[in-house]
């Protein structure tokens, strides 16, 4: 299981895929969240908008960190975690902002900047646990 982990990290770092992927999902949190809710695919699910944000934001900054974590050869990993999830929070709240301004059918809300808070703040847990892992990884590229 891990050797075909480590076989797609390589096949995805070789070839910038990381950076797309990264990229690629920024833009559909940026789309989804600035379209109007009505043109976007109905999607069956039990999840609230809250749980979504927290859910969205987590994967955001797992994706930043792995890519700047794997492409910066002598990448500090606490410096990167907290330059990720600063940059993520930011990002969060400039796009309420841009919710609130440029949209009709959205509205700013200071609790979807808290549960993008407790997303980034989850993933941050998860790869501060996870770090001597991430670098037993690194060390094999």
């Amino acid at each position: 299981m891990i050797y075909w982990m480590i076989k797609l990290i390589k096949k995805l770092l070789g070839d910038k895929s990381l950076l797309f992927i990264a990229l690629f999902y920024t833009t559909i949190i940026s789309i989804g969240s600035l379209v109007n809710p009505a043109t976007l695919p109905k999607i069956d699910s039990n999840l609230s908008d809250k749980t979504i944000h927290i859910i969205g934001y987590f994967i955001l900054t797992i994706l930043w960190a792995f890519y700047g974590f794997f492409k910066l050869r002598d990448a500090y990993f606490k410096k990167l975690l907290i330059s990720v999830c600063s940059l993520s929070f930011l990002y969060g709240m400039i796009i309420e902002v841009l919710q609130n301004e440029l949209t009709r059918n959205r509205q700013a809300d200071i609790y979807d900047i808290l549960a993008n808070g407790v997303g980034i703040f989850l993933a941050a847990l998860l790869l501060m646990l996870s770090q001597k892992k991430i670098k037993k990884l690194k060390s094999k590229f």
